[in-house]
């Protein structure tokens, strides 16, 4: 007789998930940790146009921003997978609201498997941005950002 099929969330990780957050009131960023000082100023203008989208007459827009680093597992020897850690990150910063979770290529191969199973659950939306590396401060990337955040609403 064959094991029974495990779900991803109960399947134990190996992984080490790391990445640096920036977050507004409406949605949040990962990118990887160590980022310059360029690529955060795109960043923000990122996440004021996914408050734009969100609310476009600015009405509950807000121009703060919080910023962090997220470290899956915390210790060495920590068993599991972080789709716990994950969504206890994601309910703290948007507990009763709808999200909009922006990801760089270069960190979503960490957590593509994790947030198909949040999305499922949540009303998280989100959108896979170009790597950081990738001239994501020149205009036609800023475009290219732009039109793939709108298509995603």
């Amino acid at each position: 007789v064959p094991p029974p099929a495990q779900s991803v969330s109960a399947a134990p990780s190996s992984e080490i998930i790391e990445f640096s957050w920036l977050k507004n009131s409406h949605g949040l960023i990962a990118y990887p940790l160590g980022s310059d000082a360029t690529a955060a100023r795109m960043l923000k203008d990122i996440l004021a146009y996914a408050s734009w989208l969100s609310d476009p007459a600015g009405k509950q827009v807000s121009g703060r921003y919080t910023s962090g680093d997220f470290r899956w597992p915390q210790l060495v020897d920590s068993g599991g997978n972080p789709l716990r850690a994950l969504r206890a990150f994601l309910d703290k910063h948007f507990a009763a609201q709808p999200a909009r979770v922006l990801v760089t290529a270069d960190v979503a191969p960490m957590l593509d498997k994790w947030l198909v199973e949040l999305v499922n659950e949540t009303s998280l939306a989100v959108v896979e941005l170009p790597a950081l590396q990738d001239g994501i401060g020149d205009p036609a990337s800023k475009k290219q950002i732009w039109q793939m955040m709108r298509s995603a609403r």
